[in-house]
């Protein structure tokens, strides 16, 4: 599942450690929180990735929020900093 203008992205989900991250409590648990990185000069529409999200997955798995941002966090071996992402969604 590519987006053409998107360079990198991570999704994240519920907040259980060995899940990654997720935003408040819904109904249904935690919502999904997508983090994306847009190639230099592109411009990324949220509903063209809904739209991408579901042509590929299934409806209840799509994300309920995009977060643009420049860059993700990484560590000196290239991982996501999924606690500097929690800090985030926390602003």
């Amino acid at each position: 599942m590519t987006a053409p203008a998107r360079d990198r992205g991570g999704a994240v989900a519920p907040s259980r450690p060995r899940r990654g991250l997720g935003r408040g409590p819904s109904p249904w648990g935690e919502e999904v929180v997508v983090f994306v990185v847009a190639r230099p000069g592109a411009e990324i529409a949220t509903h063209a990735l809904d739209r991408l999200c579901l042509d590929h997955i299934a409806r209840f798995k799509r994300p309920r929020r995009y977060r643009f941002v420049g860059a993700l966090p990484k560590n000196n071996y290239g991982k996501v900093l999924k606690t500097e992402l929690r800090g985030l969604l926390a602003e």
